[in-house]
């Protein structure tokens, strides 16, 4: 261990010195000014420094100098960010490379996955030991990123060389013989998919193979990709400043106050914690929109034809916006957000787990544990797989009835707002995190909906006891898009 502290000693200082001395004045400057921390105010000049890379990657015409320019920019990028941690993203992706390698992709896949989670594990439990409900950026963001790259790349290694049928469902977004990977690549071209600069700092999620056709350009779409990247960009910087406008008027973080909560009532509570999430959100929706427009100006999104024949841009697409403020149900709020995190849990934990709840609930235990170890993600996602499964219990014995045009609208209505009302009073142990905070919060509010939920449940599964539906029940509405990338 003295070694190892000696030797990040040793990695600070030299990469401290690579850091030009006008980038440290800058970023001195704007904490002062905006009153963020240096972190925060290294994670804008990232995320944004990340569309001219994008364009000087896109402009390398070598695949080889492509991955020696992402590996090396990558790593100053996190050097830059979170000092010698990126010295975890190097060791991390080059030792899953050698279990795959050394293991084979049969053994490969269940080792890579049980050694990537193993390690994001001990990261977090890190964090929350040093920083508890903290906010300060260390490298556990970029690891979460690698995570999903490494365990789809080991399974797209096992589908493309033993895997005897490999499964192609494009309408569910499943794409076992199109990801397939036919052989092991080499580990300049492995690592420089790892740490493509523009989605380095918090991803989205893309293929390898994706990658790879976009490299050896196998992938142009008919028009630049200039446009629609611009266009994410101007959605983040909005999204940005409405954040900057509403957080100050309704912090979310009041929610862990006991004074707030005991000084207000339960409706307020309530709709203070509606509002005050749709401004969290709003980072997110910044983060979200840049990413992909970093993604987009490299090159890398471009999703084929529509049926009009103009090109999709949505293979690197974070989040629909409108589709998860506006949700007819918890399923369609999922797949709206984060997408591409939802592709990679669809892919490779959802569409590879046994059939019904336990596919239902593995999914949701695997997106708790790649999040951390907060008790509020466990909370939250046991809380929403099982309003997700009442939901499921009124789509087959409810929806069947609402057969006519007119009714069909009303029951579209009343789902929205069903999913609106309950699901922003279900997410509030994401972000409030701690078990007890959690309790306080729900209990200033009397459970309320937790009651109405359970209550439903009751009255379903009698009522499917009794009376089973006579008729198939209409199929819910999900967003789509996503689920179609590539």
């Amino acid at each position: 261990m003295e070694q190892y502290a000696q030797l990040c000693d040793y990695l600070a200082v030299v990469g401290a010195a690579t850091v030009p001395g006008f980038v440290n004045d800058l970023v001195g400057t704007l904490t002062s000014t905006i009153g963020a921390s240096d972190d925060q105010i290294k994670f804008l000049l990232e995320v944004f420094a990340c569309f001219p890379i994008g364009l000087i990657w896109k402009a390398i015409p070598s695949p080889t100098l492509k991955h020696i320019f992402s590996i090396l920019t990558s790593i100053w990028l996190c050097n830059f960010m979170v000092s010698y941690q990126w010295i975890h993203t190097v060791f991390f992706a080059v030792f899953t490379y050698l279990l795959l390698a050394i293991l084979g992709p049969s053994k490969g896949r269940y080792a890579v996955f049980i050694f990537a989670f193993t390690y994001l594990s001990i990261l977090h439990i890190y964090r929350m030991t040093n920083d508890y409900m903290g906010w300060k950026f260390d490298v556990t963001t970029q690891i979460m990123v690698f995570v999903q790259r490494v365990t789809a790349f080991a399974f797209n290694y096992y589908d493309g060389t033993v895997n005897p049928s490999p499964r192609e469902m494009p309408d569910k977004g499943f794409f076992e013989k199109t990801n397939a990977v036919t052989k092991l690549p080499g580990l300049l071209p492995f690592l420089g998919w790892m740490f493509m600069p523009a989605v380095f700092p918090m991803g989205p999620f893309i293929e390898f193979n994706h990658f790879m056709k976009v490299v050896k350009k196998e992938l142009v779409p008919p028009t630049s990709s200039f446009i629609p990247a611009m266009k994410c960009l101007l959605v983040g910087v909005f999204f940005l400043g409405v954040n900057q406008v509403g957080t100050p008027m309704f912090n979310i973080l009041n929610l862990r106050s006991a004074e707030f909560l005991a000084a207000n009532t339960p409706m307020y509570i309530y709709f203070y914690m509606v509002i005050g999430a749709f401004f969290l959100r709003t980072q997110y929706y910044f983060g979200f929109k840049i990413a992909e427009g970093a993604a987009l100006v490299s090159g890398l999104g471009y999703a084929g034809l529509d049926a009009k024949g103009n090109p999709k841009w949505d293979a690197c697409t974070g989040v629909d916006i409108l589709s998860f403020e506006t949700p007819t149900s918890y399923s369609m709020a999922s797949a709206a957000w984060n997408i591409q995190t939802s592709v990679w849990l669809k892919r490779y934990v959802y569409f590879r787990a046994p059939r019904g709840n336990i596919a239902l609930y593995s999914t949701y235990a695997v997106s708790a544990f790649w999040h951390g170890f907060y008790p509020g993600y466990y909370l939250f996602f046991i809380t929403i797989a099982f309003a997700t499964d009442v939901h499921r219990r009124i789509q087959v014995l409810i929806s069947p009835y609402f057969d006519k045009p007119v009714l069909r609208q009303f029951y579209h209505v009343l789902s929205v707002l069903a999913t609106l009302c309950t699901i922003h009073y279900f997410v509030a142990p994401f972000y409030v995190l701690d078990a007890a905070l959690t309790w306080q919060l729900f209990s200033y509010m009397g459970f309320f909906i937790h009651y109405i939920v359970f209550g439903a449940f009751v009255i379903l599964y009698i009522w499917g006891k009794i009376a089973p539906p006579a008729r198939a029940p209409r199929a819910a509405p999900v967003a789509t898009n996503a689920d179609k990338t590539k």
